[in-house]
């Protein structure tokens, strides 16, 4: 059984450098599925699109707020920030890995995108 604790702390270094760390939590055959995508994606695409989120959030931080473990999955809720398109911005979100061998072989990843829409569309509010 995988250590929570273990992988709470492998998470949080990942985001300290996450174009190339991020994709060392993914087993070969796993995948990242967040808001917004239509489908996962494998391990190999997880590098480019991390650099794509460094890109719009340069200085963008994850900071754990909470993690429980059950069986193989692993949850984490967590809070971002960031800076995108020149303003500050913070928002919500929560993970479930499913582990094995204490690497990702699936992330599904859920978040509050009204902030970030709220700053490319004024209109939506936020």
């Amino acid at each position: 059984m995988p250590s929570v604790d273990d992988f709470v702390q492998r998470f949080e270094e990942a985001w300290r450098d996450p174009v190339n760390k991020f994709v060392e939590l993914f087993a070969t055959e796993g995948t990242l599925l967040q808001s917004g995508m239509d489908k996962p994606l494998i391990r190999d695409e997880i590098p480019a699109h991390q650099a794509r989120t460094s890109t719009l959030l340069p200085d963008i931080s994850v900071c754990v707020t909470r993690s429980a473990i059950n069986g193989s999955d692993v949850f984490i809720e967590l809070e971002s920030s960031g800076t995108f398109i020149g303003r500050r911005v913070n928002w919500g979100g929560a993970s479930r890995f499913t582990l094995r061998d204490g690497l990702i072989v699936e992330e599904v990843a859920y978040f509050d995108t009204l902030p970030l829409r709220a700053l490319v569309d004024p209109r939506i509010g936020g």
